[in-house]
């Protein structure tokens, strides 16, 4: 996130329910380009681990004002 995204906080949430496991990523970083989720290398491999396991993405991109990510799979 440092790398990328010249965030100085992130957090990440985990939470459970009886049959799914969900994790939210969110920094205060630059953000990604509005309309344009590039899933590039690393984000195109994480999005095709969590298909694998029956889970969902879902991106959540403010201009400027950071990215939040949240993804949720079965247990």
């Amino acid at each position: 996130m440092k790398k990328h995204s010249q965030a100085t906080l992130a957090v990440i949430d985990f939470s459970s329910t009886d049959k799914k496991i969900q994790i939210q990523y969110s920094d205060n970083g630059i953000g990604m380009p509005f309309g344009k989720t590039i899933l590039k290398n690393g984000l195109q491999n994480v999005e095709n681990r969590i298909k694998s396991i029956r889970g969902t993405l879902i991106f959540d991109i403010q201009t400027n004002r950071g990215v939040k990510l949240s993804f949720g799979y079965p247990v």
